[in-house]
């Protein structure tokens, strides 16, 4: 999803920018979409982030576990 989203951004930002300069109101309203488009990119970043500590987290455990098992099978 993360990427889909960098993917969407790029691609509207690539599209505003073919179109050049329009009035007012259509400027304010494409920069209030990237800023949309960030924070939503923001936070799915954050979940990534938290996803991957988790992961980190649960092979750690394994890992110990793993030895404690090795030990008691010795």
């Amino acid at each position: 999803q993360l990427a889909q989203l960098r993917g969407y951004r790029d691609d509207y930002v690539r599209g505003g920018a073919r179109q050049g300069a329009a009035d007012p109101v259509r400027l304010q309203n494409y920069h209030a979409f990237l800023a949309r488009l960030g924070e939503a990119i923001r936070q799915q970043e954050e979940a990534v982030a938290a996803a991957r500590r988790a992961l980190d987290a649960r092979a750690a455990e394994w890992r110990e576990r793993r030895v404690e098992s090795a030990s008691l099978g010795k």
